[in-house]
């Protein structure tokens, strides 16, 4: 029966590694908890209709979703509304 496992991290094979392995190293596996450790921050933002349709055209515009480009301009220090 072949062996079918694969890294959770990476998808690497683990025909090679232990029964019970899980990642392939020590990399992966470091990887794998630090994005366990992270947890989502929810904010709930309401808009304008007029500033939500200009979000929507400029997030569809940077192929993202409303929600990605709103994390996307926080994590750059974009002003959520712009002063064009």
């Amino acid at each position: 029966m072949p062996n079918n496992r694969v890294c959770l991290q990476c998808d690497n094979s683990l025909a090679t590694r232990n029964s019970h392995a899980r990642h392939c190293s020590s990399a992966c596996r470091s990887k794998s908890w630090r994005a366990e450790q992270t947890l989502p921050v929810l904010v709930k933002v309401t808009f304008p209709k007029s500033e939500f349709v200009k979000l929507t055209s400029e997030a569809e515009g940077m192929g993202m979703m409303i929600d990605e480009l709103l994390a996307y301009r926080a994590l750059h220090h974009y002003s959520v509304s712009s002063t064009a």
